[in-house]
């Protein structure tokens, strides 16, 4: 898709900032023999002690309908790679952002606020909104028993006139 070789570049260089081996490999549709074989021939041997088959990836909101190439089906990617795909609806965060308290809300915010070196924007009432995101997806990260997850953000900019990017990075 448009967006993904730009995300796969940005990440690689982080992981070579973190002095981590990085490389792309781009697949023709999801059963190329070829880039099967050259993934196979990159990862060797996982020296992670959690494998693939063991992670649980949250999955919240129906991907955008603008990725034409890029959705993969829960079943297809449980069988090939193992990770299980945990469907999570947008309604569930929104649920869980409602339900976050006025005093983690302003908790967290005061910690992205200490941590930046400036801040010209988001408002005040825009960085508590995104500290109810971010607790939102950690509580739904850890009931969940989450490794990673994917967020529908153009949704949470329509609800919420917010995005899901300050939450996303207090993940990490």
């Amino acid at each position: 898709t448009h967006n993904s070789l730009p995300a796969a570049l940005e990440v690689s260089a982080r992981f070579r900032q973190m002095g981590q081996r990085a490389r792309i490999v781009t697949f023709d549709n999801p059963n190329d023999p070829f880039g099967v074989e050259k993934l196979q021939h990159f990862v060797g041997q996982p020296t992670s002690p959690i494998s693939l088959r063991d992670l649980r990836i949250g999955v919240v909101g129906d991907p955008s309908p603008w990725l034409v190439a890029s959705v993969v089906s829960p079943e297809m990617l449980e069988e090939m790679w193992g990770p299980s795909l945990v469907e999570i609806p947008m309604d569930e965060l929104e649920a869980a952002i409602s339900g976050v308290s006025d005093s983690v809300r302003l908790r967290l915010a005061g910690d992205f606020e200490r941590s930046s070196c400036k801040a010209i924007e988001p408002s005040v009432e825009e960085t508590r909104e995104a500290a109810a995101i971010a607790d939102a997806l950690e509580s739904l990260a850890t009931e969940k028993r989450l490794h990673a997850l994917t967020l529908r953000c153009f949704d949470l900019v329509e609800a919420r006139k917010n995005t899901g990017c300050l939450a996303l990075s207090h993940l990490d």
